[in-house]
């Protein structure tokens, strides 16, 4: 009877051994570009691009409405991460527009200097694609939304600096 138990422990220890997680390392940031999905402990390998484009900019833009009136506005953006995808940005303060308690915060991408806002819908705005980029520590892209509930059309030019 003790053989019988004690092969049933050892069995169970077994068991319990092989099912034990086993530690692989690599990049377990899924922002960056070598993303290792398979990997359970950060080996410090990550590579994160657009790093240098992430903080805040002074802007100013220029933004025609719906009747053919200009408006010029100055305000601040941010430009963070957009999370698990290694190109993609959020851009906080869009156009300056806010609903309530909220401002526009589009998602966008990054290749190279190139920036793509793709097509969208943000708190009832519809934000159609545009692109812009950007040169050394300026910022430079196309804004294109219509309006909730009567979709006036609203499209401009924002260029700015980095200030942080």
């Amino acid at each position: 009877m003790k053989i019988i138990r004690l092969f049933i422990l050892l069995f169970a220890i077994l068991i319990w051994v092989s099912c034990a997680e086993e530690t692989q390392s690599g990049c377990t940031n899924c922002s960056a570009v070598n993303f290792d999905d398979d990997a359970n402990e950060d080996d410090g390998s990550c590579i994160l691009m657009n790093t240098n484009r992430l903080g805040y900019y002074a802007v100013i833009d220029s933004t025609m409405d719906w009747v053919f009136e200009w408006w010029y506005d100055e305000y601040n953006i941010s430009i963070v991460r957009d999370s698990c995808n290694s190109i993609g940005i959020k851009i906080n303060n869009y156009a300056n527009v806010s609903s309530s308690d909220s401002y526009l915060s589009v998602s966008a991408e990054i290749i190279g200097d190139s920036i793509l806002i793709p097509y969208q819908t943000v708190l009832g705005y519809e934000i159609l694609e545009t692109d812009g980029y950007f040169h050394q520590d300026s910022i430079f892209f196309q804004i294109y939304y219509l309006t909730p509930n009567f979709g006036d059309p609203y499209f401009g030019y924002i260029e700015g600096k980095m200030i942080n």
